[in-house]
């Protein structure tokens, strides 16, 4: 479990079933209002059945993390276990994984509060499908690393809390966006159709946001005159995951091949902090069967950070790469398989007929 509170940091560390390594005494004692936490599993794949974290003491309450890893099982379950059974506990929690370029991925969040029985479970059932830790690059070195976010929320009469409130507002205003999307709000002033989908907008939104908007209502072009921009190149539905990131900082979740098109987009009306989000959106969908296209996407559109994790991806599972057919794709390109396999090399994770199959 790796603990970060107000820059100290804990260690501990599962080894198996039935022994666990650990580098600071249990239990950890943790204050504050929140805490992050990671749990190291390693040699995951010898585990079958159910599996606990250490204890750990946050806001002067004990609580685990249990982990179901039952090989009959589609899903890797995750539950987040308040262990105190004295006092109630209202927290705002999140449960995700940590893969080989540090993000989190496949998070679950919820808002719970905890009864004090000593039995509260909450969390996922199915968190994530065992077939995805492999094909995901989940697993690196056989070690699994779990995030775990806690934060408390003052519990307040009639079982509401000043939290949920706050969440009930943000989702007003994201109730506010989809009513720009959807051509429902107020004091729109421009419209963007696209491939025959009209968006009403407001000019002051689009200039703030894109230098290429502000550059067309600065100056006498037609569309600023007009009021009207016709876009022909982009997907009405990747559009208005444009619109919805010029206005509310987010996208809803899509496939790879839609984030790429959103990163065209993005690039396009000069948007860099959306560009970043897709690139970074696209590394974390990368899976041994789309790693190849993945790579070959970052190298056609120049995407030096991006290609580069792919490369990574590819060097940490090569087998399951180079079994698919993607891995075809790679052959007219002689210089990016070289790369592919120097990269491979790099890592230690090339067998030597792999590298004689292609003359390298």
């Amino acid at each position: 479990l790796l603990i970060h509170l107000q820059g100290s940091r804990i260690s501990l560390t599962v080894e198996s079933v039935v022994v666990f390594s650990l580098f600071h005494k249990i239990p950890v004692t943790l204050e504050g209002g929140s805490v992050d936490l990671e749990w190291i599993v390693r040699n995951f794949s010898s585990f079958t059945g159910e599996i606990y974290s250490d204890e750990w003491s946050f806001a002067g309450q004990k609580w685990r993390l249990k982990l179901n890893t039952r090989a009959e099982e589609e899903f890797v379950s995750l539950y987040i276990w308040h262990l105190d059974n004295n006092n109630v506990a209202n927290v705002r929690f999140s449960l995700s994984i940590i893969n080989m370029f540090n993000d989190s991925c496949h998070t679950f969040s919820d808002n719970k509060v905890f009864a004090g029985s000593g039995r509260d479970l909450y969390g996922s059932r199915k968190f994530i499908r065992r077939c995805e830790l492999l094909e995901k690059g989940l697993l690196v070195g056989d070690t699994l690393t779990i995030k775990c976010s806690m934060a408390m929320r003052e519990l307040q009469e009639h079982g509401q809390d000043n939290e949920k409130i706050q969440d009930t507002e943000d989702n007003t205003v994201q109730e506010g966006f989809s009513g720009v999307i959807d051509l429902k709000l107020i004091d729109v002033d421009f419209t963007m159709n696209v491939k025959g989908h009209e968006f009403k907008v407001h000019k002051v939104v689009l200039s703030a946001q894109s230098e290429v908007f502000a550059a067309m209502f600065r100056h006498d072009m037609k569309e600023s005159s007009s009021n009207v921009v016709t876009i022909d190149d982009c997907d009405p539905t990747v559009f208005k995951e444009f619109l919805r990131f010029l206005y509310s900082k987010r996208v809803e979740k899509l496939s790879w091949t839609k984030y790429g098109e959103l990163y065209r987009c993005a690039d396009k009306y000069s948007v860099p902090e959306l560009k970043a989000v897709c690139s970074r959106a696209i590394r974390n969908e990368l899976s041994s069967g789309n790693a190849v296209d993945i790579l070959l996407y970052a190298e056609t559109n120049a995407l030096t950070s991006l290609r580069t994790d792919a490369l990574k991806f590819i060097a940490r599972l090569p087998k399951k790469v180079a079994a698919t057919t993607g891995w075809q794709k790679l052959h007219p390109y002689p210089q990016l398989l070289e790369d592919v396999i120097n990269s491979m090399a790099l890592l230690g994770t090339i067998e030597p007929n792999l590298r004689r199959a292609h003359n390298l």
